[in-house]
């Protein structure tokens, strides 16, 4: 794509769809291009540090084009969101959104085009006075994502509107900023496993057709939150390409003794497969509530930034 200096923009709503105002039944993904998920590697930074965002996406043998923003909120306003974040600093800004390389004091900018979205905290008034005030404030990275080669020039109207369509996606992350150490790392998972054996992230998982239990495997020591004693819900989703999966949304309470002695009770999902060949289960692990209404991809809400990961998991039905 082109990338242009700056965007001129007419926001008059923003709804954090991915796509359409429903998830899909029990998982199961479609023909529709999809944005399961958004991840901050790492999910709090500091003045001068740089976090990689990284969406998932199931593209059904689509391109992924992408058009990453960055919107920094009004520190000062702790029922701020990315909704009014855009509204307030487009007009601000005169509709002009400008890179966020060449104007670093802009309150929202355009990012890249990449795959992924690098963004180093700039040394800009914002990030300036949350410091001064040794203050944990957020701010906010967006995608728009499409098949299209020229994002841009395909999806103007989205994002003129902020309404989404089936080739033009819209997701968003929270992240931290902290002018002291933080503790938000996200969790690591590692695998997937049935009821017979384990599998890692990378290894084939065959399975015959019909209807298997699956899990997903985790360190519960990459959860930070778990330190110290205390309990906590981290939430479990799948999507996947071979099937259901019911339930495809669940919890997992885990415990811990604060000694390093951590125990989760991870629930079974029931995968049932629908066709012969190869697919995917997608595991997505949240070490903090995901909100947002059905169809939303919006990590992290205040207070908390959840921590995110997943798996990405072949499998052959045989």
């Amino acid at each position: 794509m082109q990338i242009k200096p700056a965007f001129i923009l007419l926001i008059t709503a923003i709804t954090m769809l991915s796509c359409d105002s429903d998830f899909p039944e029990m998982g199961e993904l479609g023909d529709d291009m999809r944005i399961m998920a958004v991840n901050a590697e790492p999910p709090c930074v500091a003045m001068g540090e740089t976090t990689v965002i990284t969406p998932l996406i199931w593209t059904h043998a689509k391109a992924a084009n992408r058009l990453w923003f960055a919107c920094l909120p009004d520190a000062a306003d702790k029922e701020e969101n990315l909704d009014r974040c855009m509204r307030e600093n487009y007009a601000s800004q005169n509709g002009v959104i400008p890179d966020c390389t060449q104007d670093p004091e802009s309150r929202l900018c355009f990012i890249s085009g990449d795959e992924t979205a690098t963004y180093t905290v700039p040394s800009n008034s914002w990030f300036a006075a949350s410091s001064e005030a040794s203050a944990t404030e957020y701010f906010y990275i967006m995608l728009i994502a499409s098949p299209a080669l020229d994002v841009f020039e395909h999806c103007e109207n989205t994002i003129r509107t902020m309404a989404p369509t089936s080739e033009c996606l819209i997701a968003g992350k929270r992240v931290l900023f902290s002018s002291h150490p933080l503790s938000n790392d996200n969790p690591v998972i590692t695998g997937l496993e049935t009821p017979l054996a384990a599998s890692d992230a990378t290894e084939i998982l065959h399975l015959s057709s019909g209807k298997t239990k699956i899990r997903p495997v985790f360190d519960p020591e990459t959860i930070d939150e778990l330190a110290s004693a205390g309990s906590m819900a981290l939430e479990i989703s799948y999507y996947t390409s071979c099937g259901t999966i019911d339930p495809w949304f669940d919890s997992i309470e885990c415990t811990s003794s604060g000694n390093s002695f951590i125990q989760c009770d991870v629930p079974w999902a029931e995968l049932k497969t629908e066709k012969v060949g190869d697919c995917m289960v997608y595991a997505i692990l949240r070490d903090r509530e995901f909100y947002g209404e059905w169809g939303d991809i919006y990590e992290g809400i205040d207070p908390w930034v959840p921590g995110v990961n997943w798996l990405e998991k072949p499998i052959t039905v045989e």
